[in-house]
């Protein structure tokens, strides 16, 4: 006989990071989460980003990475998920820059591995369809149809993948009916 060991969905909280070096954000959908229960932890960190600067750029990701796993360890959540930095976009270098210094002070930090995920492959699970542009617009109007307070569309971005994080885990998740 063998023992059933999955974690129980209603135990579990997640993690969803939208990592951009000029604004980076996070949130924590915790165990027991309703899908339109905007009153959950989030954090967000920006930077004016100025070329050439390199010590400035290392800084600031630095700076990034600590605020990013200081959160994740804050809330003591056992997912990760994070937006995956996709190397042929036009300036993804800073990205990918940014996601490996998240993830090794994630690691370091709280023992945790960040799952990445397709920020288009999350957005289309929330909105049922791509638009073929503005798609941050399109995921920032959805979010606000459901009355999400935020100004930001970072932490938006975040929820997008918190939420598929959690489908992903066999949990409810932030997805339209259209």
């Amino acid at each position: 006989m063998t023992r059933d060991t999955r974690v129980s969905p209603k135990a579990v909280g997640v993690v969803g990071l939208d990592l951009s070096t000029r604004g980076t954000a996070g949130v924590y959908l915790p165990p027991g989460w309703v899908p339109g229960d905007w009153d959950v932890p989030t954090f967000r960190i920006g930077y004016e980003a100025k070329k050439g600067d390199h010590a400035k750029h290392a800084a600031r990701l630095h700076d990034i990475a600590v605020a990013t796993a200081h959160f994740v360890k804050k809330v003591g959540t056992p997912h990760v998920f994070v937006e995956d930095a996709i190397p042929a976009m036009s300036g993804s270098k800073p990205l990918t820059e940014l996601a490996g210094a998240v993830k090794a002070r994630v690691w370091e930090t709280c023992g945790l591995g960040c799952v990445p995920v397709n920020q288009s492959t999350a957005r289309k699970l929330l909105l049922g369809k791509l638009p073929q542009k503005d798609r941050v617009l399109a995921v920032h109007g959805f979010l606000k149809q459901c009355g999400c307070p935020w100004e930001d569309s970072d932490r938006g971005d975040a929820l997008v993948i918190a939420s598929w994080g959690r489908t992903e885990l066999g949990m409810t998740g932030l997805v339209s009916r259209g």
